[in-house]
C-alpha cells in the first residue's frame, strides 16, 4: 500500500489545488495541506510554490511526481500479477528433439523463480506453432526466424543460428565422410520437410539452393523430423536439417561447406502481450542459450 501522503500529494497534482484534492479524497483541505507539509518536512524540500493562487510544483516537485507515477505503475502492475500467479500457466510450442534436450533445464530455471506458475507443452510443427500463437492457443513457441518474420501480431528474440548439414544413413557411400561441399548435394537424392512442417522452413530451404545456384532432387517430402531421419536411416536419400537435432547414434552428420544453408532459432511470443511472466520466460532462454551454446 503507497503512503498516503503521496496519495494526497499526487491527488493535488491531478486536480490543480490542495481543495481539488480534498473533495476527491473526500477530506477536508486542511488535511489534506497537513499531509503535504509532513511529506515536505521528510523529504527537506519545497514540492509546492504557494506564492500564487493554485499550487505549482517545484522543479524537485516535477521530479518527485514523475518518480511517484513510476512507483504507482509498479505498484499496479504487482498487484495485478500477484492476483495471477496461483493460476497463471505458460504454454509453450515446441517442434522437436532440440527443445526436448533444452526445455526441462528452462523450465527448472524459470520454476526456480515462479514455482507457483504451471507449464504446458504443447509439441507441434513451424506452421502449427504459428498458427497457434496467432490465435492465442500458446504463449511462446520456438522455431525458425523466416516463419515468424512476416507476421504482424508475432514478434521474436534470435536465440542463435542453427548450422544446417547433411545426413545420411551409415549404408551410404558418404557416411565416413565429415563434410561435403554444397556442389556434391546436385543430383543426389534428396528427402525434406515440407511446407506443412513450416512454411518459412520450407522457403528458407529452396533459397539456400537458389543462392547455392543448385537445383534440388527432392525426391519425397515429409512432414515431421521423425519421418526425415526415419527415410534417412532407411537409405531413400540425403536430409538436410540443423546438427542439433540430430544424433550421430542415427545417422552420419556430414558438414556443408560453402553453403548458403543456415536458419535463425528464435522464440516467438504476441506482440501485443502485456505479461512480465513471458517476457521473463522470453530472457531467461537467450540467457540460457547464450550460455549453454
Amino acid at each position: 500500500m503507497l503512503d498516503k501522503k503521496i496519495e494526497f500529494f499526487i491527488a493535488t497534482v491531478e486536480t490543480g489545488s490542495f481543495s481539488g484534492a480534498a473533495r476527491k479524497l473526500m477530506l477536508s483541505q486542511s488535511a489534506v495541506s497537513q499531509q503535504i507539509n509532513l511529506l515536505e518536512e521528510e523529504l527537506a524540500v519545497k514540492l509546492f510554490d504557494r506564492s500564487n493562487y493554485r499550487p505549482r510544483l517545484t522543479r524537485a516537485g516535477e521530479f518527485y511526481f514523475k518518480k511517484c507515477q513510476e512507483l504507482v505503475a509498479i505498484y499496479e502492475k504487482m498487484n495485478y500479477e500477484v492476483k495471477l500467479i496461483d493460476s497463471y500457466s505458460i504454454r509453450i510450442g515446441i517442434t522437436g528433439p532440440f527443445e526436448n534436450h533444452h526445455i526441462p533445464f528452462l523450465v527448472k530455471l524459470f520454476k526456480e523463480k515462479y514455482p507457483q506458475i504451471e507449464i504446458t507443452i504443447i509439441k507441434g510443427s513451424f506452421q502449427s506453432c504459428k498458427e497457434w500463437l496467432n490465435n492465442n492457443q500458446i504463449d511462446v513457441a520456438f522455431a525458425i526466424e523466416n516463419d515468424f518474420i512476416n507476421e504482424p501480431k508475432i514478434t521474436y528474440e534470435v536465440l542463435l543460428q542453427h548450422q544446417i548439414c547433411a545426413i545420411c544413413s551409415y549404408e551410404h557411400p558418404w557416411a565416413k565422410l565429415t563434410k561435403i561441399a554444397a556442389q556434391n548435394l546436385i543430383n543426389q537424392p534428396l528427402i525434406c520437410l515440407s511446407r506443412k512442417f513450416g512454411e518459412g522452413f520450407y522457403h528458407d530451404f529452396v533459397e539456400a539452393f537458389n543462392k547455392d545456384k543448385i537445383e534440388p532432387n527432392i525426391i519425397k517430402e515429409v512432414d515431421t523430423l521423425d519421418e526425415l531421419i526415419l527415410s534417412v536411416k532407411l537409405n531413400e536419400g540425403i536430409g538436410l536439417t540443423s546438427r542439433e537435432v540430430v544424433n550421430e547414434e542415427e545417422v552420419a552428420i556430414l558438414d556443408i561447406i560453402n553453403s548458403h544453408h543456415h536458419a535463425n532459432y528464435v522464440i516467438g511470443y504476441a506482440r501485443d502481450i502485456n505479461n512480465q511472466f513471458i517476457f521473463d520466460f522470453v530472457a531467461l532462454a537467450k540467457r540460457y542459450f547464450n550460455k549453454t551454446l
